[in-house]
């Protein structure tokens, strides 16, 4: 009797230990499921996911920690759409920096671009006219202001002119940075660049000079010319060797061209004679129709805003020789 109860004390033994390993394994498990349920809560909510773009010292967006782009990166791109828009170079005035955060406000990387590029405050690399050794105004790029030189020079020169060279002598071009508030409109820069002052200077009339003559060549009208010639009315007569004051208009640029033409002339056709005298006197018959020949020259005019100064011979040759024409005279 004794040998069966304890053997089935035993049993119980064994019964209730194994039902306590259980109860231990499932609390374990529980356990286990909330320390990883703690773990990536504190992930989700306490270790940064993301970056926060600053831009100036100001907050502009958020977006993943996943995005494949970093701080320089990001910056480059939102310095070229910028740079794309003007079509120059450009300069922001704010620092860009990345600090790393945990956020649910994400945008995509797209919309963070579009936000860093509106809050830049920046300057424009611009094409500065320094005239006489002073800075007047810049327009929108180096090459723009290059292109406004150019135009201004063809201005100048007759339609259809060979430019072989053009040089503004007292302009300079500087590349500038400046910001965009700062930039002058193409055509302002037009205006503003082919402003003329006056200056006054003595003249001495010419013989076939009239006051008309004069305030044309002078580029006033004839109002002009008598106001700083108080003395004189448009009905006097003028004598050459008088002197007046002429009020000249100056160009605020100075533009020398070089331009290069071509100069065809005809070459008469050379007339021999031959006297017969079988025929009576005032016969005249051609016996051979000779032709004109052409002859062509080169040259490199200079002209100073639109006056020619210089004309250089390049290369001179015949296109075509001239023939002979043949007359026969008569003298009988």
């Amino acid at each position: 009797m004794s040998r069966k109860r304890k053997k089935n004390n035993n049993r119980k033994n064994t019964a209730t230990a194994r039902h306590k390993k259980r109860k231990r394994d499932r609390r374990l498990a529980v356990l286990g499921v909330c320390a990883i349920t703690i773990v990536a809560l504190f992930l989700f909510f306490v270790m940064p996911n993301s970056y926060r773009i600053i831009v100036g010292g100001e907050h502009v967006a958020t977006i993943s920690s996943s995005e494949p782009v970093n701080q320089e990166e990001f910056l480059n791109i939102v310095l070229a759409k910028i740079a794309d828009n003007y079509g120059t170079t450009v300069l922001p005035n704010e620092e860009l920096s990345f600090s790393r955060t945990n956020s649910r406000n994400i945008v995509s990387l797209d919309q963070a671009l579009v936000r860093a590029a509106a809050a830049f405050t920046y300057q424009l690399e611009g094409g500065t006219f320094v005239v006489n050794g002073t800075p007047m105004l810049t327009v929108a790029s180096f090459a723009e202001a290059v292109n406004i030189r150019d135009y201004l020079a063809a201005q100048l020169l007759p339609e259809g002119a060979h430019i072989v060279s053009v040089e503004v002598l007292n302009l300079e071009i500087r590349r500038n940075f400046v910001n965009d508030y700062q930039i002058t409109a193409r055509d302002t820069a037009i205006r503003r660049l082919t402003d003329t002052t006056i200056e006054v200077r003595p003249y001495t009339v010419a013989f076939g000079d009239s006051f008309w003559s004069i305030a044309n060549d002078a580029g006033v009208s004839l109002d002009v010319l008598m106001t700083h010639n108080p003395n004189r009315t448009t009905n006097d007569r003028l004598r050459e060797g008088d002197q007046l004051t002429v009020p000249t208009q100056i160009p605020l640029l100075t533009i020398r061209t070089e331009e290069e033409i071509e100069v065809i002339t005809p070459v008469p056709s050379p007339v021999h004679h031959m006297y017969n005298i079988h025929e009576r006197t005032g016969f005249r018959s051609v016996i051979q129709q000779g032709e004109d020949g052409e002859h062509k020259e080169i040259f490199v005019i200079t002209r100073v805003n639109g006056v020619e100064t210089d004309r250089r011979l390049i290369s001179a040759e015949y296109i075509s020789l001239p023939t002979e024409t043949i007359i026969e005279i008569g003298r009988g």
